[in-house]
């Protein structure tokens, strides 16, 4: 049996399952029922929320309600659910265009919260897709082609199979002798889009059959070009780079990361390293923390969140160092700031990492894990033994980022303002 179709839907398994419910547009056509048909194979392996196919009549061909009967047959032989919506279609623009809207206006109606919709547009699709908006002189948004997914109402598409070929797809139809339907109107080369795919891109294939993968990669550097203009990443509080992934599928994490890479002037890792780094992102819980070195920087994800932080960080050496007395290591920047409560300006203290299972008594709290203590912090995992710990006699008197403890007021001056450090990570290396 051809498996790309179920490798595809494997790949998006994570995102299949936080689902509240999984429609799929269906149309009766060879792709869409390739689709529902994988899915459904899918979901006898493994726990999958509920199907439901989603059929839209147009009624703008002879055989509408013949298509619609058809539809109705597949999803009682796979045992799925369908819902029908007839749809009216206006006249003041083209069939095509009022189509469309009208069969996503119905898809919305469906769109609960956690709700998917998935369709079947596959890697020719996007092919064709980027070709004729070329043609059209779109700018990078549009030649990024079609999106793996976007929200719908409360829900969001996925289309899962923008990987796999149209070949590919009628490959798994003819082995399992799916009966699909066949729009004469696709096969109208009047059409703009029917021309190209039938006249126009035989012809691009006989002298250039590798084109698709160059015209897909092109698409992935527009998308990269147009996310990383929009500005999602912004510089948190200790300085890193840092992308929310809550919104974002894996084609477009993968580009969003490549595209700062690339405006940083930085190396990006591998397709397949940081594909792999971005599919443990998108499916990871919060409280994961994957992460891929660079060269000079690592990109790590922790609470949702990428962020592009420096690879060069270290663990923090013991050492003496003077209260107020600005200093820059391995491990980062320490800095002081003045502060109502704080230690005396030129007492002598000792830095070094946080130990394992160590317990401090901060100001006005109790006694409490450092290391809890720092993830309230929001202090990620991958920075705790780079955070200097402020000690004397082998007692924590100060952390930065969380505070002071009972032990510092051994080093308060009452007479002036006290000291709290102050910790910056590394900064990244940027250019050549």
């Amino acid at each position: 049996m051809n498996l790309p179709l179920l490798e595809a839907l494997q790949e998006h398994a994570a995102t299949l399952r936080r689902a509240s419910h999984l429609y799929v547009g269906f149309s009766g056509g060879k792709d869409s029922h390739s689709l529902l048909h994988a899915l459904v194979a899918l979901s006898q392996r493994s726990a999958l929320p509920p199907i439901t196919a989603l059929h839209v009549n147009h009624g703008l061909h002879p055989d509408a309600d013949l298509w619609e009967q058809h539809c109705r047959d597949v999803a009682q032989e796979l045992n799925v659910e369908i819902k029908v919506d007839s749809v009216v279609v206006g006249s003041d623009a083209s069939l095509e265009a009022q189509a469309r809207s009208a069969r996503y206006a119905a898809f919305e109606r469906y769109m609960a919260k956690d709700a998917l919709l998935l369709l079947a547009h596959h890697l020719d699709d996007q092919v064709e897709t980027i070709i004729f908006r070329l043609i059209r002189g779109a700018g990078p948004a549009g030649l990024s082609g079609i999106p793996e997914s976007r929200d719908l109402g409360t829900g969001k598409i996925l289309r899962p199979l923008l990987g796999v070929s149209r070949s590919e797809i009628k490959d798994y139809a003819s082995a399992l002798s799916l009966e699909s339907i066949e729009d004469p109107s696709n096969e109208d080369t009047s059409l703009d889009r029917n021309f190209l795919r039938h006249q126009v891109l035989p012809l691009i294939a006989k002298r250039w059959p590798g084109y698709r993968s160059g015209i897909v990669r092109t698409g992935r550097i527009m998308g990269a070009i147009d996310t990383t203009s929009s500005g999602h990443w912004y510089e948190c509080s200790l300085g890193a780079l840092s992308l929310d992934v809550n919104d974002l599928g894996l084609e477009a994490l993968h580009t969003q990361i490549r595209g700062k890479l690339a405006a940083l002037s930085l190396q990006a890792p591998a397709h397949d390293a940081l594909q792999e780094f971005c599919r443990q992102c998108v499916e990871s819980r919060a409280d994961k923390t994957p992460s891929l070195k660079v060269n000079s920087y690592a990109l790590v994800y922790w609470r949702n969140r990428v962020q592009l932080i420096s690879a060069v960080a270290a663990d923090v050496e013991s050492e003496e160092v003077r209260v107020g007395d600005p200093i820059d290591r391995p491990w980062g920047r320490l800095t002081w700031e003045a502060s109502d409560t704080g230690l005396a300006p030129d007492a002598v203290v000792g830095l070094r990492s946080i130990t394992s299972g160590e317990k401090v008594k901060f100001l006005g709290r109790p006694h409490r894990s450092l290391r809890d203590c720092m993830q309230e912090a929001s202090i990620a995992p991958y920075w705790r033994a780079s955070v200097p710990i402020v000690c004397s006699g082998g007692q924590v008197i100060a952390v930065p980022g969380i505070g002071c403890t009972d032990h510092e007021a051994l080093f308060f001056n009452g007479n002036s303002e006290g000291l709290v450090p102050v910790w910056k990570p590394p900064k990244i290396r940027i250019g050549n």
